[in-house]
């Protein structure tokens, strides 16, 4: 009886979960999706049919969360051209968290006008927005598939320092989703609060080389 029993079980195949459905709301993109979800744009893409990146408000996407993958980060900025032609990682930004919003800094009196009656600037500077960006560098090259290229962003930062959206200006030589990837990761970057009340813009080029 137990022989019998034991024959019929194994002789049963294992039911598959059911997969997650999610409706695509205003804003989403698959890196985004990808990475709420712990998978990666590639298993969007092949679980829903997808030959590009293109969603619309509204899509119902299949997400098969017991065959995720995922891969470390990359914790360099540049490789040896000698070296191998890495393998891209599951787009993700672990361990980030979007900076929280400071006070925004009161514009400048009187004493700060320039020699002509123009205001002296009170936007972000040139070493706020290195030491802001610089840290991370190391992670966008994890969204870099092992092609050398260069983009240039602009980033939009609120009067409290946060950084309100990230503009792709100059695109690579990378599929939509590389763009994606590296735009997410530069969003939390931590500007300092600064005091023009419509946000200050820096313009900041990337060049990543294997």
């Amino acid at each position: 009886m137990t022989l019998l029993l034991l024959l019929m079980l194994l002789g049963c195949p294992t039911p598959q979960p059911e997969p997650v459905v999610y409706t695509v709301a205003r804003g989403d993109t698959l890196f985004v999706i990808a990475r709420e979800h712990n998978v990666t744009v590639a298993q969007l893409q092949a679980w829903n049919h997808l030959e590009g990146d293109l969603i619309e408000v509204g899509q119902a996407l299949e997400i098969r969360p017991w065959e995720a993958t995922t891969a470390p980060p990359v914790a360099t900025t540049q490789r040896s051209k000698r070296a191998s032609t890495p393998t891209r990682p599951a787009p993700s930004t672990p361990g980030l968290s979007m900076p929280a919003p400071e006070p925004c800094r009161a514009g400048p009196s009187l004493d700060a006008l320039g020699d002509e009656g123009t205001m002296a600037s009170t936007g972000v500077s040139k070493a706020e927005a290195k030491a802001a960006v610089s840290p991370l560098l190391p992670l966008t090259l994890g969204c870099v598939p092992g092609t050398s290229g260069e983009l240039v962003v602009d980033l939009h930062i609120a009067c409290s320092g946060v950084v309100s959206r990230v503009d792709v200006v100059q695109r690579g030589p990378w599929e939509g989703t590389v763009h994606d990837c590296i735009t997410d990761v530069l969003r939390h970057a931590d500007f300092p609060a600064h005091a023009l009340p419509d946000g200050d813009v820096v313009r900041w080029p990337l060049t990543y080389t294997f």
